[in-house]
């Protein structure tokens, strides 16, 4: 996970048994890739997924809104929000 190269840590990402602290790491890279990376696995942890909801990054914020594990009812909070 401390490769330098990017395409390294993508892979890593695309593990399902990745550990959360390692999600964490990722989430908090400044390489925007890699926070909606770490948004959209599906092994994230709950708080660390309500944090990336509301990243100042578009992208993160819509891979994590996008994520299946997305708990239903703040996915209908994000619905009642956006007036859907």
């Amino acid at each position: 996970m401390d490769k330098a190269d990017p395409r390294v840590r993508v892979l890593a990402l695309q593990d399902p048994e990745l550990p959360v602290p390692g999600l964490r790491r990722f989430a908090d890279c400044e390489e925007g890739f890699l926070d909606a990376g770490a948004a959209g696995h599906l092994d994230i942890a709950t708080e660390l997924l309500e944090r990336l909801l509301v990243d100042r990054e578009p992208k993160v914020a819509d891979a994590a809104a996008a994520t299946p594990v997305l708990p239903r009812a703040r996915m209908d909070h994000i619905f009642t929000g956006a007036g859907l």
